[in-house]
C-alpha cells in the first residue's frame, strides 16, 4: 500500500542527523568565563552560577547542592547570551539560560524528555480529553533577575504573539532546511523542505517570548518523538541559536543535547482574520 495513503512516514532518530543542525550554529563565546552571578527567581529561589572557564560551569542552589556540567554559550545580541547545559543525563534533563545583561534579567527553561516508551503519550485522544499535555516531554519556563532581589516591579521577558502568522525558512545546512509556520500563541508547524526528514511535518505545542526587539524565544515539545527544542530567533540578523534535547536512537538508551543554529529567511505573513 502506498505510504502516502496510510499516513506513515520515515521518522529519523535525531542522533543520526545531529551534525546537520550545527553547521550554521553561532560560534561559542567565552566571555562568561570566570564570572559568577546569582539568579533570584519570582518564587524566592536563588541560584548561583559560576562559569569556571569557557566550557565548565557550577550551579549552586544551597551549600552542598552543586551541579557541575559542560556548557555551551552563544551571544545572539550584544549582552544577551544563550547558555545551555545538561543538569542530569540520567534524568534526561537540561537547563537553558537566556541571560539579558541589558536589563539584568533572565529566563530559564528546564526541559525533561521521557526515559522509557511507557512515559510517552500512548493515545493522544485520551490525553486531549483529559486536558493533559500532548507533548513527548515537559518543560518549565521561569523568570529571574540577575544579582538583585526579585520585586513586584521587576521587568521580565513577556509572552508574545508577534510571531503569529509568520512563515520562516531555516537553513541549518545545505542538507537540512525547514520551514516554520507560527499558527497561534500555542502551536506552530515545522516542515522539512530538504534533508533526511524531507516532507515530514508536525503541528506541535509551543511557547513564545519576546527577549528584545525582533528577538524571540521559541520552546516546543514534539508529539511523535521525545524532543524538546529551545531556540532564539533573531529576525534582525536573520539567525537562530539554540538546542534540541532528544533521544539518540529512539530506544531510550542515550540522551543527546544537540546545539543548533540556522540562517533565517522570512517568507510571508498570513494576516489575522479577526
Amino acid at each position: 500500500m502506498d505510504s502516502t495513503m496510510t499516513g506513515s512516514s520515515n521518522w529519523i532518530p535525531m542522533g543520526d542527523i545531529a551534525e546537520e543542525y550545527g553547521v550554521n550554529q553561532m560560534e561559542a563565546v567565552d566571555s562568561l568565563s570566570g564570572k559568577e552571578l546569582t539568579l533570584n527567581f519570582e518564587d524566592g529561589l536563588s541560584r548561583t552560577y559560576t562559569f569556571i572557564d569557557k566550557q565548565q560551569l557550577e550551579r549552586t542552589d544551597n551549600p552542598g547542592e552543586e551541579i557541575e556540567s559542560r556548557y555551551n554559550a552563544t551571544m545572539p545580541r550584544e549582552n544577551i547570551y544563550f547558555v545551555d547545559y545538561m543538569i542530569s543525563e540520567e534524568e534526561r534533563t537540561s537547563e537553558s539560560l537566556i541571560l539579558d545583561f541589558e536589563r539584568e534579567i533572565a529566563t530559564v527553561i528546564t526541559a525533561t524528555i521521557p526515559s522509557s516508551k511507557d512515559e510517552m503519550p500512548q493515545l493522544l485522544l485520551e490525553h486531549a480529553m483529559a486536558n493533559e499535555s500532548l507533548g513527548a516531554g515537559e518543560y518549565e519556563i521561569r523568570s529571574a533577575v540577575i544579582d538583585q532581589p526579585f520585586t513586584d516591579s521587576t521587568v521580565i521577558h513577556e509572552k508574545t504573539d508577534e510571531l503569529t502568522g509568520k512563515r520562516v525558512k531555516y537553513t541549518y545546512s545545505d542538507n537540512s532546511i525547514y520551514e516554520h509556520i507560527y499558527l497561534n500563541d500555542g502551536c506552530f508547524v515545522w516542515h522539512c523542505l530538504e534533508g533526511e526528514e524531507k516532507d515530514i511535518a508536525e503541528a506541535t505545542p509551543c511557547s513564545y517570548y519576546e527577549i528584545a526587539d525582533s528577538l524571540y524565544l521559541l520552546v516546543w515539545e514534539e508529539m511523535v518523538l521525545p524532543v524538546i527544542g529551545v531556540i532564539l530567533i533573531d529576525l534582525r540578523s536573520l539567525k537562530t541559536t539554540g538546542k534540541m534535547l532528544c533521544d539518540d536512537k529512539n530506544d531510550f538508551e542515550n540522551v543527546v543535547n544537540i546545539p543548533m543554529g540556522a540562517h533565517a529567511e522570512p517568507l510571508n505573513v498570513t494576516p489575522s482574520v479577526q
